[in-house]
């Protein structure tokens, strides 16, 4: 996500949104839309009226997430030299993606842009396609962010009490610390405005910069990363590692680092002077940014480490004061996160149900079931929420590998944000233009996105 996933918020808005009058008679798939966040979300974060500044640092704002934390043990898995490749493969074909998708904005125009918008005058089924997409990454990603913050928790908390008890109390059980999360994340989610939560961005800026300078420190020897470690910590480091799983399992991973395709719209709409080629040089710098972040925090924790590193880097480290500050930050960045990204999974949700009831005919049922203000509205808002947030609370109880989370998530969700939707609109949206370079590259772009995404599904679950 992120990807900063936790500013990675969509909204689903009605053409009375975008284009300022009440939905018509056409079909419900061809009147509703999706917009890139909404107004008592992710819009208070956006620095409006931005210029070149302002657009890099809303885009890199975005991206910057607590995915960092697997980034060491995906490199681990490939080895430091085929990361970077790696990395710089994905950070190459998701700035080819915003490219894409800056120019689809550009030529829709205005300054309430949207994937919906954009599908409505390409392919109106591509609005069912992303909310699907939309609503599973976020939902994917509100449980990573659960086992990240239930897994941290505890070591904060040995941070303050006697290291030789040999007693095991339940406040350092992984289960307690998820179900308090989760109740507060969870309560939050299920109301109907987050406006309080705008501000979190700056909190978590700081937690993934002072993160940064924890796994540096570790690196150089200004702290020790074995300190009270009984076990061998350090294994063993290698440039290249050639398994061809492994590298599918990582190069999501990777993308989903860079994911920026759900917010770049409202970035292009927050745009002072809105053009294609601002974005284009905003999100290179954003790229470069990004990337130079990435390999700081990968190597340094990659080598520190080695084959030893763990999934969460944040849980290699011993308990120490440094460290249990950038577990307790992390943890409550992702806690306070959660509700926003469970918005963006419900409204995504219960706008494909919406649409699929318009393709069954039952369009003004379809309408009624998307609108929180009637009674149908509403029990659709809450029963889904419920649902959502308990099936996040009982995958988060497993508590899976969050690196394997990451890669399906990747895989599924943000491959295709990022590449293969881009692609599609793009050629649609530019077919006058016969087949220039840029209309005949998101053929192969395209096919790409979908291939990555079988085979690293593939190669998660072979």
């Amino acid at each position: 996500m992120s990807v900063k996933i936790d500013e990675s918020v969509v909204e689903l808005q009605t053409d009375a949104d975008v284009n300022g009058k009440k939905g018509g008679d056409g079909d419900l798939g061809d009147t509703m839309s999706i917009g890139s966040t909404g107004s008592d979300t992710y819009e208070e974060k956006l620095i409006h009226g931005s210029g070149m500044l302002g657009t890099t640092m809303n885009m890199t704002n975005t991206i910057i997430g607590s995915g960092i934390l697997s980034l060491p043990f995906s490199t681990s898995q490939v080895g430091w030299v085929l990361a970077a490749v790696l990395m710089f493969f994905g950070a190459t074909f998701t700035w080819f993606g915003l490219h894409l998708l800056s120019a689809v904005a550009d030529s829709v125009g205005g300054r309430q842009t949207s994937f919906g918008g954009s599908a409505n005058v390409t392919y109106p089924w591509l609005v069912l396609v992303a909310d699907l997409l939309v609503f599973f990454t976020m939902w994917a990603v509100c449980v990573v962010y659960m086992t990240i913050a239930a897994g941290l928790l505890p070591d904060v908390i040995r941070q303050f009490i006697d290291e030789d008890s040999e007693s095991s109390p339940v406040y350092l059980e992984f289960w307690f610390w998820l179900l308090l999360c989760w109740l507060l994340a969870g309560s939050l989610s299920m109301l109907k405005s987050l406006w309080f939560l705008a501000y979190t961005s700056l909190v978590a800026v700081g937690c993934v910069f002072w993160t940064t300078f924890v796994v540096f420190a570790y690196s150089v020897g200004i702290f020790d990363p074995c300190d009270g470690i009984a076990e061998p910590c350090k294994g063993n480091t290698e440039a290249f590692i050639w398994d061809f799983q492994a590298i599918m399992r990582a190069f999501p991973v990777f993308v989903l680092a860079f994911c920026c395709g759900p917010v770049m719209f409202n970035i292009y709409n927050a745009m002072a002077e809105q053009s294609a080629k601002r974005m284009d040089i905003a999100a290179m710098a954003t790229m470069m940014l990004t990337t130079s972040l990435y390999l700081i925090i990968s190597f340094c924790g990659y080598f520190t480490y080695g084959n030893l590193v763990n999934s969460n880097i944040l849980m290699s480290y011993p308990i120490s004061v440094v460290a249990s500050l950038a577990r307790l930050g992390t943890a409550f960045v992702v806690t306070v996160s959660y509700p926003l990204l469970m918005h963006a999974a419900r409204d995504s949700l219960i706008h494909a149900i919406g649409t699929c009831m318009g393709y069954a005919g039952k369009k003004e049922q379809g309408f009624e079931f998307t609108d929180t203000n009637t009674k149908l509205g509403n029990i659709g808002f809450y029963c889904t929420a419920t649902a959502l947030n308990l099936l996040a609370f009982l995958f988060a109880y497993f508590n899976i590998d969050i690196n394997i989370l990451l890669s399906i998530t990747g895989a599924i969700g943000n491959v295709n944000l990022s590449f293969t939707i881009p692609g599609i609109l793009y050629y649609k949206m530019f077919e006058e233009n016969g087949w220039s370079m840029t209309r005949t590259l998101c053929v192969p772009f395209t096919i790409f996105g979908l291939v990555t995404t079988g085979i690293s599904l593939w190669a998660n679950f072979a």
